[in-house]
């Protein structure tokens, strides 16, 4: 099996950074093979795939040097028509000519004939072990983590069968859209689907589901539909004027939640959906190009055009480049990326602007190098955060929300670059306390309260590279993935979202390895 190695180019984001709510670019990635579809799950990854079986990523402020990920495609000129990153160390895309191919955080695998004489059109996966396909004769592709399975049906309308998209929010969840305005829906893993239903006259192009109680499909004919759950909405014409002109449809939406959506067109104008109503039109440029949009949240999304170009929403402040590298064991970048974050440097050091230690936390407004060792505060809001990496000249990075933690890095050893997050607790006055789960009274209810599952904070944590994340009761080491760590009152909890993480009893003094979806406990010590 053969790989394509990802590499990257100059940054190219200008270095303004981005206004809340507004659009930056164009940004040109690849005129010789654009790319038409993108995946973000994160504000520090995208990939792009297009035309030619070209793809490239982008790191939240570069872009990849453009790849060709599957020769297979050039011959007949077929394009890669769709991708689906649940993570940054796992994506999957389809091409025109019937193959799959799947992305490890560094490398595409060689392209997999997963069917003969038809073309996959979309594809959705919540993880590196389950992945549906749809194709435009109506039949379904699963992916288990190693293996395609046969077709499928989804769709055996007469007239109707081509899939326009598909999402899957979770395993047991999945909508799929299409010609004739049908819409499909799987219960059981993408292994039956419901019988085809009618919401939409026009071809249905594409479809985002955050949950099982929310989706927005949109049609050819420039309308979108909501899913509550239960039912479909009757047509919401937001962008009928384009969508009457020739090559004007919908080409994609996305939705990080039920409040927050994007859609564009082929006229590359995005609406933008905030939980009740859908925005005026507006054109990124003057242009009418295949295009693709995906949203890591209501605050990071990325559009890429037939043209070769990227365009990217959000309130990012400057980028990381702008700042000295950082230094192995000794600095970090660390860039806000929605809600309040706070930082706090160890004794005697102090953060880039000025704020020393003594001052207590003072909120990260831009992009900010800090000392290792410093505390931050991400209780009520998520930031990305940059180290050095073991290999000289190289970095790694990811986003991380929900606790106060403390930042250190092993600057050699067997632990060369590896970066720990600690959660801290009693950092400030009110700031989450074991103290808490002291009950009043007699032992037997203070057993009871340090017993109980009381969430005292929860570090949520997407990266790639060496981090480990560490509670009061264990610690968990990954390569890079999306995973949970909380301290509770009855111990240490560990949730993996994906791939694996490696966990470090430190009561049990033993070692549990996590695979996708799984969850590990590190039990306090028994009171006496």
């Amino acid at each position: 099996m053969t790989t394509a190695a990802v590499t990257t180019v100059a940054l190219v984001v200008p270095s303004s950074g981005l206004a809340a709510g507004t659009w930056s670019g164009p940004t040109v990635i690849d005129k010789s093979n654009p790319p038409e579809n993108i995946s973000c799950p994160a504000t520090t990854f995208c990939a792009a795939v297009g035309v030619g079986g070209y793809g490239e990523t982008f790191n939240g402020s570069a872009w990849g040097a453009p790849a060709n990920i599957d020769p297979s495609s050039n011959p007949s000129g077929h394009t890669l028509t769709a991708i689906s990153c649940p993570s940054a160390s796992f994506c999957a895309a389809v091409d025109q000519a019937g193959n799959a191919l799947t992305f490890n955080g560094r490398s595409w695998t060689s392209p997999v004939a997963i069917e003969h004489g038809g073309a996959p059109t979309a594809v959705s996966c919540t993880s590196a072990s389950f992945c549906v396909a749809g194709d435009n004769g109506g039949a379904g592709f699963i992916y288990n983590g190693s293996t395609w399975s046969a077709a499928i049906t989804i769709n055996n309308v007469s007239n109707h069968e081509s899939i326009g998209g598909i999402s899957c929010p979770s395993a047991s969840f999945c909508v799929a859209v299409g010609e004739r305005g049908d819409v499909e829906t799987s219960t059981n893993g993408g292994s039956s689907w419901t019988t085809p239903l009618d919401i939409a006259t026009a071809n249905l192009m594409s479809v985002s589901c955050p949950s099982a109680s929310f989706c927005v499909a949109i049609d050819a004919g420039g309308n979108a539909y909501t899913y509550n759950g239960a039912s479909w909405s009757a047509a919401d014409p937001i962008d009928i004027a384009n969508g009457q002109l020739d090559g004007g449809e919908f080409r994609a939406v996305s939705c990080p939640s039920s409040a927050f959506c994007v859609a564009i067109d082929a006229h590359e104008t995005v609406l933008t959906f905030n939980g009740s109503s859908w925005s005026a039109p507006e054109q990124l440029e003057p242009a009418a190009l295949a295009s693709g949009v995906s949203c890591a949240s209501s605050s990071f999304c990325v559009a890429v055009d037939g043209g070769g170009n990227a365009f990217v929403y959000g309130s990012a402040r400057a980028p990381t480049s702008t700042l000295p590298a950082p230094v192995l064991g000794k600095t970090a970048n660390v860039t806000p990326v929605s809600g309040v974050v706070f930082v706090r440097p160890p004794l005697g050091k102090s953060v880039d602007g000025g704020a020393a230690a003594g001052q207590g936390f003072v909120r990260l407004t831009a992009a900010t190098q800090i000392p290792i060792g410093s505390e931050i505060n991400s209780l009520h809001g998520s930031l990305k955060l940059v180290t050095a990496a073991a290999k000289k000249g190289q970095v790694q990075g990811g986003t991380f929300r929900g606790a106060v933690f403390r930042l250190t890095q092993a600057a050699g050893g067997a632990s060369k670059g590896l970066a720990t997050l600690s959660l801290v607790e009693s950092a400030f006055k009110g700031a989450p306390t074991y103290a808490s789960c002291q009950g009043k009274g007699k032992a037997g209810d203070v057993a009871a309260a340090a017993a109980s599952g009381k969430v005292l904070q929860l570090l949520r944590a997407s990266a790639h590279g060496r981090f480990r994340t560490r509670g009061r009761y264990s610690a968990a080491t990954v390569l890079g993935t999306i995973w949970t760590v909380a301290d509770r009152c009855d111990g240490t909890l560990t949730h993996d979202v994906t791939d694996r993480v490696s966990v470090t009893d430190f009561v049990r003094h033993k070692t549990v390895v996590l695979h996708a979806g799984q969850s590990y406990l590190a039990k306090a010590p028994a009171r006496t």
